[in-house]
């Protein structure tokens, strides 16, 4: 935020996920690192679940982790077969359905299904979890689902509130978000949450413009009256137009330790991009229709607005070794990053859609590790103007054995401060999740409220995260 004074930032904490921080950079480039796979954590083989399951969310509440999901057996929904499911986890690292044993679904009342198909919401219900100071205890829980219609065109958003995230109220009697533009099929998931930056509910859906899958938001006080729909503007590095891209889910969440910063995890989508034979998927047991396109996905962000950047090219996460994971709807993430261990955090997968292996893998990364500004060689770059506000600075970084990060303090002159300066601080070497900046002979708390600008020279060595400590 702004702190006031010629315009600097007050700094919290802050990802090199994107370019915000990153000014007359030379010698360096934003790099997307993947996440590592951690095995299988819940296998969709239940007769209410099988090979179409989809459409996830991972929220950690508490001590526990709660994983929701779409139920669908068959290949096509509004047939009956579809529900919303959850399963919790004391760690993240495995998934047990909740037994729930109220709706029948899959020949049987033993399961885990929280909204049947006779209920709006099953096909692409996305969940949050509103932990801010007032909220009522019965609405602590927030869904956004789609109510179905013959004509697809006709299908609104409908929003739910919940106490406990299992049993759940429509907010209103009719629609919640309708199809304001004609150009919308809502049939995907559609994810609602709390803009910290913006001080405001956002729902993010799937819609389609220039015959592309397109993401729209929608904005609302009170999760109940809601703007006009607003089409998202998607920028890549140096704020370069990006190609028109089919996203079919968007899976945008608050991230966990800077909830000022909104990370989707997107599901990048090529139709008729075919990469199997029809050998191939008979030999995964892939459905007829399942198998002609394929997908990844890629990081979006955004810090507010309508404005979407991926500064970070590439992907976040390829399809990865195996035939069914290169498969018309596999390799959709799920809705949330969240944190598996003292210095790990995780992101979530739907693999082998589709098939009868259908399942959630999990993917982790270290702390705050999603990007970083890179050097292979020697590079250097400024940021913008910050406040501490008395603090001094703490770095997320790693250097080969013959680099190393070393930070000066300009002052809004451009000016190098007395004190500290290349020949003043003490380099940053090895591989640290957070190590303080310091100099020979003075703190940088010592500034205060001063305004000013950072300048990283880096030698082999990755700068993931800073912070104000």
């Amino acid at each position: 935020m702004l702190c006031g004074e010629q315009g600097a930032m007050e700094l919290s904490r802050e990802l090199f996920i994107d370019a915000h921080l990153v000014r007359k950079a030379q010698g360096v480039r934003l790099v997307c690192h993947s996440p590592v796979s951690r095995g299988s954590v819940f296998v969709f083989d239940k007769p209410w679940e099988g090979p179409f399951c989809n459409y996830a969310t991972v929220i950690q509440s508490g001590a526990n982790y709660r994983l929701y999901y779409r139920g669908l057996p068959v290949p096509k929904h509004n047939t009956g077969d579809e529900s919303l499911c959850v399963a919790e986890s004391a760690d993240g690292h495995n998934f047990t359905r909740l037994s729930i044993n109220k709706y029948r679904q899959g020949g049987t009342s033993l399961n885990n299904v929280i909204i049947p198909q006779s209920q709006c919401g099953t096909h692409s219900m996305g969940i949050m979890f509103d932990n801010r100071r007032g909220v009522a205890p019965g609405e602590r829980w927030k869904g956004i689902g789609v109510e179905q219609l013959p004509n697809e065109n006709d299908n609104h958003l409908v929003a739910f509130t919940s106490p406990d995230g299992l049993t759940w109220n429509r907010v209103t009697s009719g629609p919640t978000i309708t199809n304001d533009t004609g150009h919308f099929a809502f049939d995907s998931q559609n994810v609602p949450l709390w803009s910290e930056a913006e001080q405001k509910y956002i729902v993010y859906g799937r819609t389609w413009q220039r015959g592309t899958r397109w993401i729209s938001r929608w904005e609302s006080s009170d999760f109940r009256t809601w703007s006009k729909s607003k089409f998202l503007t998607f920028s890549g590095p140096d704020n370069r137009p990006l190609p028109d891209t089919h996203y079919y889910i968007n899976q945008f969440s608050p991230y966990f330790r800077a909830p000022h910063i909104l990370l989707g995890t997107a599901a990048r989508f090529f139709p008729g991009r075919q990469v199997l034979s029809p050998d191939d998927a008979k030999a995964v047991g892939i459905h007829p229709d399942y198998f002609k396109d394929t997908s990844d996905a890629v990081l979006l962000t955004s810090r507010g607005g309508t404005d979407i950047h991926r500064d970070l090219e590439g992907t976040l996460l390829r399809p990865g070794i195996g035939a069914s994971n290169w498969v018309s709807r596999a390799n959709y993430p799920a809705c949330g990053i969240v944190q598996t261990g003292p210095d790990a955090m995780s992101m979530y997968i739907c693999r082998a859609t589709g098939t009868p292996s259908a399942f959630i893998e999990r993917m982790e990364w270290p702390l705050d590790r999603i990007g970083s500004v890179s050097a292979s060689g020697s590079g250097v770059f400024e940021t913008p103007p910050l406040v501490l506000g008395g603090r001094d600075l703490a770095l997320n970084f790693a250097t080969s054995a013959g680099g190393e990060v070393v930070v000066e303090v300009l002052g809004m002159d451009g000016r190098v401060l007395p004190g500290y300066g290349k020949a003043d601080a003490i380099p940053l070497i090895g591989d640290f999740l957070t190590r303080r900046v310091t100099y020979k002979r003075n703190a940088i708390k010592a500034l205060g409220n001063r305004p000013v600008v950072l300048r990283f020279s880096l030698v082999e060595a990755d700068v993931f995260a800073m912070e104000g400590v």
